[in-house]
């Protein structure tokens, strides 16, 4: 039998394409020398464009007394991707900024000041604009920082400021690195900041300023603190750029006016981009962090003043470009030194000030251990007086005269001033590298001669290519702990290919289709080979992948060109970027998503963070690489971009080249994908191509095909556009007749979706394939035939009861074990029902598709008192409604209405009364595709689920007021005076509505007896855990337990630990959830609404004496003890007040337990029941052997009393109670009596 997937057409498809706007799509390229317009506003607009960011932006006030609320907002700039814009004092929008945030498309602001600052007229004027305001303004700067601090996530350290330049000079720097900036005074921390970092978590932080600015006594209130200061402000400056140094890129480098300070505000998330440099000028004068930058700069480093000539002039520019440091009063420090030749002999001294002159003399260089000194040749002065060349005595020019890894004290007697530092001359080698561990900052590489392995450190602030060197030969240099100092990347001849393993000893790069050698040689004086091939990160034997292929693969070549290096990864899920949701790739919905917390991810050949991939990016990866930390690659190989020529049954052809949609089997073996070639369909949701799609993607016009290295097709970028499908949704408007002349035939009378007319009388055999639910049978009503299904009328002649499909290769067909299906003219083929026309180009009928299931992927579904449907309703029986699904009215005569009564139209455009009698079918998506009905209602009652986050009530003890999460939102609505004591704050309820009024509460459904309003809280409410590998971000699904639910539009995370403190949170921060609580969108289905989740761990909850069993929800593992909600466990343990174990696990103890028992002692463990004692439990049943002991009277334990049985009524009590479980015997009341019976006969 042939299954083949089929989609349902919708009435009309939408035109849609993906926004693929990168994140610099106005960014130039190359930064000038000078940003500058003619007042500050315009600068900013100026530095705005250079970003590149979009969608976002933070509006600052331009005054003097503004921008101080403003001085920390560089850092969540840098986290939002926004640009900084300034506005003046005026009650308007100024201009540049206005035009600036139309341009960038802008749909969020950030206020940096309240409206005593930025007047309320600008704030009105952006809200006119579409734009959404969010005021971050405080009480005063310090509260104003926390705000701004509290809009950044993943914060663990933070740096603290209390003047303005201070501030700016650390502001690219921490934008660069998350690192919030917040304001204190200098003798006490603010409260407000205070409170931030206790409750934020921060572990560590940055003084900028010294005692003069931030007083020691703030220093020792902050967690693991670290002062960088300098004499002034300036000095400060230069010492912060130079002990964030190794986090710093000095291709560009910035100078701004550190007295006027607002370019060097706007300029800061510009210079984070590019982890560079701020260096703040007194505007007259070169400051000495000009020295150190330069000692740090290339030929290529572009210096670029923010501001005019005005706060900024080009002489200072030019200076800072130079490192011509202003001769001025200051501190004279050594910068840094450095070898210049393999021995040691040759060293070069930078300093931080220019020096007038130096002689031999002036330099001492001694062995930091042994204190041996060596002595100094010469010293030759460079023109700017920052750098010393120095030549040591050697005894020839080959002779190392300092050892590597070595630590030597350098003093230099400079300008009367006596300097000191510390040099260390790294190991270096020429290796192979083989292994790269971003997550560890960490490379594995072999010297290329003798193969001797090597694990390098990499320092946090080395701006390392790890993918660039993966493979290369690399110069490495290190020092004595294998950290990595310097490195150069010696070749450049890898390549980046799909590969194919053809023989032990030779591999094919197949989108060169070039088969190379592998290399035979042997590293020096061993029989070790060089050559080393890794699969998703792990050494492996070549030999084992032969004739396999993978589609990622980095290869490296010796110079001979044969290949001594093979990095391959099988990559078989792609997914198109859509959003990152915090170490989450989130693709486009219907693609998935890739959990990047420990994963390497590469582009463009760089390996790169989350930050870096951008909307519409093809992700390929795999969750198992690298040893389960995860591996990806981005490839955006555009193929082909143009109209599509022809549509294929499996293929399309654009420019004359032909390109598989369907990947043939031997594609689909080789590389194992998840998926075949996807687009984004009129839903914005990633579909597979078929032929349908195809054409819709045809008649929309140009598109954009990517490929895999292997030239397979993976996505299709385009619009789609209405085509003229021939296939049609139809309701039967007669019973199909079946008859016979020469060959079974059938009279088909229908309307279309198009609301035609449509009749065929023809023979079962004309017919390609009948379709019953979802599964082709393709018809071959040829004599002998055997393959296919042969399609024939049931019954006798004049009296047919339907169609049998049998399979021709099944000699012994059996309705009901595959080989034989029937289709009955009084179901799912007689008036009324809803089928399924696939017409050829001619309009002749070549495939007729029903539906009889009403539990299979594709179906039919029944629309009744219990499950009706409303306008606006999003699901039935948890199927999704759409705008698109057709209705097909028969209110005129039901199933006999006439062709021309029946009223058909799309549900998005329904505004009847309630549906509450007919069918309707679905596809494979779970979405209806056609509604057929023939009866309305008019009840009147609405529900809506909902998480209560405060409850209000009038003096009655009425509420009146509810504030819940609702609709996708948190909302506050007016309740009708409803009595119900047990609602309170972190409750899950679903409200209950007149229709004619969605703003008054009339009722709340809840759990317990005699409060679930027509089961509508029973239905949708579940609970249970999520595993770590139990949500799928991408596709928004949730496995809870052992059911998977997706978050349905609108639908929330919640985190409910602190009813008080309900917060939104993502699908990601599900996983390992063991409390969860699912709330259902509708009564049916598995869309959810919310996902609850409490992190508390484990707690005792304190119990009222009498705790009585109010209600049990079985299904969901759920006890209510006074209306409490209890989740039970397969390990829970219900005890008696003696210890005794009455059941153990939920299904046991409900057994046990019953409304109106009671309960104590209730201990819960992250969220789930671990014991609870019965203190009055009616399934232990010991009355019986009670009655027993109590009648035991005076004369049945007297011997000589004429009644006394030989103690026959103690020995039966005894027995009685003796036979009874230890749970049972701790609920005997009386056995001291039985005891004293059996001393008395003793």
């Amino acid at each position: 039998m042939k299954k083949t997937k089929k989609a349902l057409a919708s009435l009309a498809i939408a035109g849609m394409t993906l926004t693929t706007i990168p994140f610099n799509a106005f960014a130039n390229g190359t930064v000038p020398t000078r940003l500058a317009g003619l007042t500050a506003e315009d600068t900013a607009v100026q530095i705005a464009d250079q970003t590149g960011y979009t969608d976002k932006a933070i509006l600052a006030s331009s005054t003097s007394y503004g921008m101080v609320d403003a001085l920390t907002a560089g850092p969540l700039a840098a986290s939002l991707k926004a640009p900084i814009l300034l506005t003046g004092a005026g009650n308007t929008l100024n201009a540049a900024t206005k035009a600036e945030l139309t341009k960038l498309a802008v749909k969020t602001v950030y206020v940096t000041s309240g409206t005593a600052v930025i007047k309320q007229g600008v704030i009105d004027e952006l809200k006119g604009m579409g734009i959404e305001v969010i005021a971050l303004g405080g009480y005063d700067r310090a509260e104003t920082s926390v705000n701004i601090a509290k809009q950044m996530t993943g914060v663990t350290k933070v740096a603290i400021a209390n003047g303005i330049p201070d501030a700016l000079s650390i502001a690219s720097v921490a934008a660069a690195n998350n690192e919030p900036i917040l304001l204190t005074n200098k003798d006490a921390l603010p409260a407000s900041v205070a409170n931030y970092l206790a409750s934020a978590g921060i572990t560590s932080s940055d003084i900028i300023g010294g005692t003069g600015i931030i007083s020691d006594a703030v220093k020792a209130a902050l967690p693991n603190a670290t002062r960088h200061a300098g004499m002034t402000a300036y000095d400060t400056n230069n010492q912060v750029i130079q002990d964030f140094a190794s986090s710093l890129e000095f291709d560009n480098v910035y100078v701004a006016n550190g007295a006027t300070g607002i370019d060097a505000l706007a300029g800061a998330p510009l210079a984070a981009q590019t982890k560079s440099a701020v260096v703040l000028t007194d505007g007259k004068t070169v400051p000495a962090a000009a020295a150190f930058t330069y000692s740090k700069s290339s030929a290529s480093t572009v210096v670029t003043a923010l501001g005019g000539t005005a706060v900024v002039p080009e002489n200072v520019r030019q200076g800072v470009a130079e490192g011509n440091v202003t001769s001025v009063p200051g501190e004279l420090a050594i910068v840094s030194v450095s070898a210049l030749d393999d021995s040691n002999r040759f060293l070069e001294i930078d300093f931080s000030k220019a020096v007038n002159t130096l002689q031999p003399s002036d330099i001492v260089v001694e062995n930091a251990d042994t204190l041996e000194r060596y002595g100094v040749k010469s010293v030759q002065m460079s023109p700017n007086g920052l750098t010393a060349t120095v030549e040591l005595y050697a005894a020839s020019d080959s002779d190392i005269v300092l050892q590597y890894l070595q630590d030597y004290n350098i003093t230099v007697n400079a300008n009367g001033t006596i300097l000191k530092t510390t040099f260390n001359r790294s190991l270096s080698q020429k290796v192979r590298v083989q292994d790269i561990n971003v997550g560890d900052n960490e490379i594995v590489a072999y010297a290329d001669k003798t193969g001797d392995k090597l694990t390098l450190k990499v320092p946090t602030g080395m701006n390392f290519d790890y993918e660039g060197a993966l493979g290369e030969l690399v110069q490495v240099w290190y020092n004595a702990d294998n950290e990595l100092t310097n490195y150069s990347i010696v070749s450049t001849t890898a390549k980046s290919d799909a590969i194919e393993i053809t023989k032990v000893n030779q591999i094919k790069l197949l989108s060169e289709d070039k088969k190379y050698d592998v290399s035979e040689e042997d590293y020096n004086n061993t029989s070790n080979q060089k050559f080393a091939f890794y699969l998703d990160g792990e050494k492996v034997n070549i030999a084992d992948q032969l004739n396999k292929k993978f589609n990622f693969a980095k290869v490296g070549f010796d110079s001979a060109g044969d290949i001594e290096y093979v990095s391959a990864y099988s990559l078989k899920d792609v997914l198109i970027v859509n959003s990152v949701d915090g170490d989450e790739v989130v693709g486009v919905e219907g693609s998935g998503s890739f959990d990047a917390s420990d994963a390497t991810i590469v582009k463009d050949g760089k390996v790169v963070a989350l930050d870096d991939l951008q909307k519409g990016d093809l992700l390929f990866y795999s969750d198992d690489a690298d040893n389960k930390d995860g591996y990806a690659e981005v490839l955006n190989n555009k193929a082909a971009t143009g109209e599509i020529d022809q549509v294929y049954e499996n293929s399309i052809e654009v420019g004359g080249q032909t390109y598989n949609y369907d990947y043939d089997a031997d594609a689909a073996a080789d590389f194992d994908y998840s998926k075949e070639a996807v687009y984004i369909n009129e839903d914005g949701e990633v579909a597979d191509v078929d032929s349908d799609a195809a054409e819709q993607l045809q008649a929309a016009g140009e598109v954009s095909l990517y490929t895999d290295y292997a030239g397979n097709l993976i996505y299709i970028s385009g619009d789609t556009a209405l085509v003229d499908s021939n296939s049609k949704v139809a309701v039967l408007t007669k019973d199909i007749l079946g008859y016979e002349a020469a060959r079974d035939k059938v009279e088909i009378d229908a309307l279309t979706q198009d609301d035609e007319e449509v009749s065929y009388d023809m023979e079962l055999g004309d017919l390609d394939t009948i379709t019953v639910d979802g599964t082709d049978y393709d018809i071959n009503n040829d004599s002998g035939a055997s393959s296919d299904w042969k399609a024939s009328l049931i019954g006798t002649v004049g009296a047919y009861t339907g169609i049998r499909l049998t399979d021709n290769s099944d000699s012994t067909p059996t309705v009901g074990e595959g080989t034989q299906v029937d289709v009955s003219f009084s179901s799912e083929a007689d008036a009324g029902s809803l089928v399924k026309l696939h017409l050829d180009d001619n309009g002749n009928l070549k495939e007729l598709e029903f539906f009889s299931d009403a539990n299979g992927l594709v179906g039919v579904g029944t629309i009744g008192s219990s499950n009706t449907i409303k306008a606006g309703d999003k699901y039935i029986d948890g199927k999704k409604l759409t705008a698109n699904t057709v209705i097909f009215d028969a209110t005129e005569d039901s199933a006999n209405t006439n062709a021309e009564d029946y009223v058909v139209s799309a549900f998005g455009d329904y505004q009847g009364s309630e549906i509450d009698n007919g069918t309707y079918i679905y596809n494979d998506d779970a979405e209806v595709v056609a509604i057929w009905y023939d009866s309305t209602t008019s009840d009147d009652k609405s529900y809506d689920e909902a998480l209560v986050t405060k409850v209000l009530r009038n003096t009655d003890g009425k509420i009146v007021s509810v504030t819940v999460y609702a609709g996708g939102e948190l909302k506050t609505l007016a309740v009708d005076k409803v009595t119900a004591d047990d609602i309170v704050k972190g409750q899950v309820v679903v409200l209950q509505f007149n229709e004619d009024n969605m703003n008054l509460v009339k009722g709340f459904a809840r759990a317990g007896a005699g409060n679930d309003i027509d089961s509508n809280y029973s239905s949708r409410v579940f609970t249970g855990s999520v595993a770590q590998n139990g949500v799928d971000v991408g596709n928004k699904k949730v496995t809870v337990g052992s059911t998977t639910y997706k978050l349905a539009d609108g639908g929330l995370v919640l985190n409910a630990t602190d009813p008080s403190d309900i917060s939104v949170k993502s699908l990601s921060d599900l996983r390992g959830k063991s409390n969860v609580t699912v709330v259902l969108d509708a009564k049916t289905g598995l869309y959810a609404k919310f996902f609850i989740y409490d992190t508390s761990t484990a707690t005792t909850p304190t119990t009222p004496t009498t705790s009585v069993v109010t209600y049990e929800d079985t299904a969901n593992k759920v006890v209510y003890v006074d209306n409490a909600p209890y989740v039970l466990g397969a390990s829970t343990i219900l005890k008696t007040a003696k210890g005794s174990i009455i059941a153990i696990g939920d299904a046991a103890i409900f057994t046990a337990l019953d409304t109106s028992d009671e309960v104590s002692n209730i201990e819960v463990t992250n969220g789930v029941v671990t014991s609870l004692v019965a203190t009055k439990i009616a399934s232990v049943q010991t009355a019986a052997v009670t009655s027993l002991i109590s009648s035991l009277d005076a004369a049945a334990m007297d011997p000589t009393d004429p009644t006394f049985n030989t103690g026959g009524e103690v020995a039966a009590a005894r027995a009685a109670y003796d036979a009874l479980t230890p749970a049972q015997k701790d609920f005997v009341t009386n056995y001291a009596k039985l005891t004293a019976a059996e001393a008395a006969l003793s």
